[in-house]
Parts: C-alpha cells; structure tokens; sequence
C-alpha cells in the first residue's frame, strides 16, 4: 500500500513539474515574442524618424548649399567682369537689375581711369522676394569699393569688412569665407571673396537669417544648430548649456549617430565648410 502511495505521489509530483515547466516554457516564450515585438517597432520607429529626418534636413541642405554656390559663382564672376572692365561701356539689355559703377582710385586698386570705363553688377533674384547680395572690392588698405543694391541703407551691411574679417589662407578652392557677423537691424550675415593677383578682393555679402530660418525643421521636439569647420557652435546656434556640453564632449561626424538622449544628424556643406547638425529626441 505504500509503494502504491509513493508511486502515485511520484507521478503526480511528475506532472506537476511538467506541468510547471510547460507554463514557464510558455511564459519565456511569450516574454520573448513581447519583446522583440517591442524591440521590431523600436527599430522601425527609429528607421521611419531617421529617414523623415533625413528627407526634410537635405531640403535645408539644398537650399543652403544652394546660397552660398552661388555667392561664391557671384564673387568670380565679380572678379571676371572687374578684369573685363576696360571693354565695358554699358549694358542696356537688364537695366533694371544692372548698374554702372565707375571705380575710382580712392576705393580700388588697381584703378579704372576714364568715365568710359565702367563696372557693371547684375544683381541676383533668388526667389520671390527678390533676393539680393551687396558686392565689394576690398584693397590692401581696406578701402572698399561698394557696389551695392539701390538700397543706400545696404550699406551698412558692408562696414564692418576689413581685411582681418578673412582668413589669412582660402577656405577652400580660392574662396575666403569671413565668420558670421551680426549687423544691427540686418541680422547674421557672411561675406565670400576671391582674390586676384595684386591681392585685391572681390566678394560678395551672404544673408543669413532666413536660411537660420528655414533650417528649423517641423518637427515640435527636434533642434538644429550650426557649426564651423572645427565643430564649434556658431553664434546663432542658440540651445541649452547641457546640450551644449553634449556636443562639446562628442566626436561628430557626417551622417548618424547617436548620443545619450538624443539622435544626431550631421552634414557638412558647401562654401564655408559649415556643417548642420539636427538633435532629435530619442531614448537608448
């Protein structure tokens, strides 16, 4: 009678531990399931904000890059027109966007003689609003030579630039980019020169607000700031000391990456070497 009773406390002790690990089984599984259930949307989360990200920065990108290829293409061109100056009288083919400018020796070096010999400067037209850059021609002396818009206010934009507002060597392929400076009443604005032989500069103003603008993305928790070739803030990147500190204290590098706290998109543009850096949200 007691084996019986041992043999049948035997094999219910038996299902009840298959019993249990049938349902510990089943519960592993269902906290495995859960999980990388969690983890697949986590990452297809992650996926869909990088790439709505990354649609919405190159759009910025563009339209910045955009800026400042033609502010340098404006410059050369600046420069060209200065060396065709002796063979040009007048243009009456755009004289609303065109003016004739004689260049005196008080302003530049070397000096155009003869009211024959004139500049002329077409302006540029970005976009609905008319666009424009003021255009200057800076000698050794810092004495420059305006050719702004017919805005006389415009020129205030201008006199601030000296020689010292340009590296000392181009920032890249013979272009002097100056740092952002800011102009009371005008906002951020960067100015962009070539040099010719005698070291005369020729360059042009770059507007900056509306690009500081428009690179704010629509999204309400994303932050974009603006950095220089040495991955330093520049001055109109506005964000918290903590952020700040993040990024002091980081390697960046073009494309993602991401940091305690936050993901991280960076794209160098073109012109001055700055770079745009987008910080969204994002828990580890």
């Amino acid at each position: 009678m007691n084996l019986l009773n041992l043999k049948n406390t035997l094999q219910t002790s038996l299902v009840i531990r298959l019993t249990f690990l049938f349902l510990l089984t089943t519960i592993i599984i269902w906290l495995l399931s859960v999980l990388t259930a969690a983890y697949i949307s986590m990452v297809q989360k992650r996926q869909h904000i990088i790439e709505d990200l990354s649609v919405l920065s190159e759009m910025n990108i563009v339209l910045s890059n955009q800026r400042f290829e033609e502010a340098e293409r404006d410059a050369k061109n600046l420069m060209y027109q200065r060396s065709l100056a002796s063979e040009i009288h007048h243009n009456d083919i755009f004289p609303e966007v065109s003016r004739h400018l004689s260049v005196g020796p008080s302003n530049c070096t070397p000096t155009l003689n003869g009211e024959k010999h004139r500049l002329f400067l077409q302006s540029s037209d970005i976009d609905e609003k008319s666009f424009r850059r003021d255009s200057f021609i800076l000698n050794h002396k810092n004495e420059i030579s305006l050719l702004s818009t017919n805005n006389p206010s415009d020129y205030s934009t201008l006199q601030p630039l000296t020689r010292k507002s340009f590296p000392l060597y181009p920032t890249h392929a013979g272009f002097y980019w100056s740092e952002p400076e800011y102009i009371n009443g005008k906002g951020w604005h960067a100015s962009v020169a070539v040099a010719d032989q005698q070291g005369v500069f020729f360059g042009v103003t770059v507007k900056l607000p509306d690009l500081i603008t428009k690179s704010h993305l629509p999204l309400d928790d994303s932050i974009r700031v603006w950095l220089d070739q040495n991955n330093h803030l520049l001055p109109f990147s506005y964000i918290p000391q903590k952020i700040r500190t993040q990024l002091e204290n980081v390697t960046l590098h073009d494309g993602w990456q991401q940091i305690p706290g936050f993901l991280i998109l960076r794209t160098t543009l073109h012109g001055p070497g700055w770079s745009l850096v987008t910080l969204y949200p994002y828990g580890n």
